[in-house]
């Protein structure tokens, strides 16, 4: 069975088209990082794609991501977010095509989240208009191996980065709020679980995390741990529409009674699997 994965070469996007071949599923790519002509907000060339390979789902990956960032990119993460995600749903539609997105939870007002949130209002407009097959995901913060700490400015990888140089490990505001951290092939097994799932479960939306909160201050403290680092932690101000004051912690019971879906991987060891490939490749501290 054919799936086309939007935003394949991104850090999930990649580990979703491994978990497709594990499983016999022949997952390919759709990325402007591969292909230049790539893009989801090209009508034209998603209907190239969708007529000449004839996907049976798609999981949505595709967006610009950000907090602070996009505030200067506002235009182009509409186009891309919200105006792109539009586009997906016409072809699945029109090639009766099954649609899994990679969502958020909801957090702050910012153009990223507020992009995110008009991508599950489409996705569930053509659930129950048009009788779409869909299924949307919100996983909380994915870390793992190779994931980029910039441009946009993800905490761990930030964080790691940072202790294996002994720099000042920068965290926004307090750092005290607590936060759900997922480990990536737990991730990828969610989307894998959804697909197997979406006939029943076709409208539905999850959290995907692992239910236990621990604060970015904690997570840094880790991390400086693990490594053996002699950074120290900085404070700085809160990102621009970052807003959120109260804990973000899934709630993973709706995945696992309806989608069979537990993360695995605890934090320590995540933290450890992703700190010793960051000193297996040290290009990417660069």
């Amino acid at each position: 069975m054919r799936v086309l994965v939007t935003g394949s070469d991104g850090f999930l996007g990649k580990y979703i088209l491994k978990v497709l071949k594990r499983n016999g599923l022949h997952g390919y790519g759709y990325d402007v990082a591969v292909d230049h002509r790539a893009d989801i907000r090209d009508r034209e060339a998603l209907e190239r794609v969708f007529a000449s390979s004839k996907p049976k789902a798609v999981f949505h990956l595709a967006g610009l991501l950000g907090t602070s960032e996009l505030f200067d990119e506002l235009e182009a993460a509409i186009q891309t977010n919200i105006v792109g995600t539009a586009n997906v749903l016409e072809m699945c539609r029109k090639y009766d095509c099954k649609f899994i997105f990679c969502s958020k939870p909801s957090l702050g007002l910012n153009p990223y989240t507020i992009t995110k949130d008009a991508g599950d209002a489409l996705t569930k407009m053509f659930h129950e208009v048009y009788g779409l097959k869909t299924v949307i995901l919100r996983p909380h913060n994915a870390y793992g191996p190779a994931q980029k700490w910039k441009p946009v400015k993800k905490a761990i990888p930030n964080f790691i980065r940072s202790a294996l140089l002994n720099e000042p490990i920068e965290i926004f505001g307090s750092g005290e709020i607590l936060c759900d951290w997922i480990y990536v092939t737990d991730v990828a097994e969610a989307f894998l679980a959804a697909f197997k799932n979406i006939d029943k479960v076709a409208g539905g939306a999850f959290d995907i995390g692992t239910g236990i909160g621990v604060s970015a201050k904690d997570v840094a403290q880790m991390i400086i741990e693990l490594t053996g680092s002699k950074s120290q932690l900085v404070h700085i101000h809160k990102r621009l529409g970052e807003v959120r004051e109260n804990a973000v912690v899934a709630e993973p019971e709706s995945a696992f009674k309806k989608l069979g879906f537990r993360a695995h991987v605890p934090l320590n060891r995540g933290l450890r699997l992703t700190i010793d490939w960051y000193k297996k490749h040290r290009e990417w501290l660069t």
